[in-house]
């Protein structure tokens, strides 16, 4: 599933505003929709590049109200956040700063969601999980506009570590490749050259999970 704008599992309050005006706040919370489009695609491997958005000011200040992700919950219980916050009046208790961590730890409830749903279903085969590190952010025009601001841009710079200790913790494969922004339009999406970058990198981590066989298929060949 691609879509502009998701979260990792944020409701955005702003988004159908000004960005897709007519839309919910709920539409752009990948965590929302997530078992939905796994459950449409049944796939043996999952591809989770998500975080990006996380870091808009209102986005961490919408993250800072909701306790994190339980994910030692996952397969334990209906709903694996924590204790539901929501009825406290402490403003204390409703301190949760977005961290790179918790970014991180975000795409890996969705990795062990998938697990979860491959494992009570009628799936054949095994469930691949990749987990790949968004690009650092640049501030510009657009991006300030958008709702990226300083700590954007410091928290982007602390992901990929965050999102290399979730892999090796869950046994997820690690795809990330040090990629410039700088000539980016907006400074948060790649170019084109940047995007095969990432799309070769993708590649190298799905070659262990592969049969030999298909590991150069005729298509990624280069001819000179």
């Amino acid at each position: 599933s691609s879509m502009i704008s998701r979260t990792t599992a944020y409701d955005d309050p702003e988004v159908g505003d000004f960005e897709f005006p007519g839309s919910n706040d709920f539409d752009f919370n990948g965590r929302f929709h997530f078992g939905t489009v796994f459950s449409s695609h049944s796939p043996n491997w999952v591809i989770i590049m998500l975080g990006t958005h996380d870091l808009k000011k209102r986005i961490r200040d919408v993250a800072r109200c909701q306790k994190p992700l339980a994910l030692d919950k996952v397969g334990k219980s209906g709903d694996i956040t924590s204790d539901d916050s929501s009825n406290s009046d402490s403003e204390e208790e409703k301190n949760y700063p977005v961290t790179a961590d918790r970014i991180a730890e975000n795409c890996a409830y969705l990795g062990l969601k998938a697990r979860e749903m491959f494992a009570g279903h009628c799936h054949e085969g095994k469930l691949s999980i990749i987990l790949v590190v968004p690009p650092r952010i640049r501030l510009t025009d657009v991006s300030r506009r958008l709702g990226f601001d300083e700590v954007s841009v410091a928290l982007s710079r602390e992901l990929p570590k965050a999102f290399e200790r979730v892999c090796k913790k869950y046994h997820f494969l690690f795809a990330y490749r040090k990629l410039s922004i700088k000539s980016s339009v907006d400074g948060i999406h790649l170019t084109a050259k940047g995007s095969r970058k990432l799309a070769d990198t993708i590649w190298e981590a799905m070659k262990p999970g592969l049969p030999r066989v298909t590991r150069r298929p005729e298509r990624f060949k280069v001819v000179h």
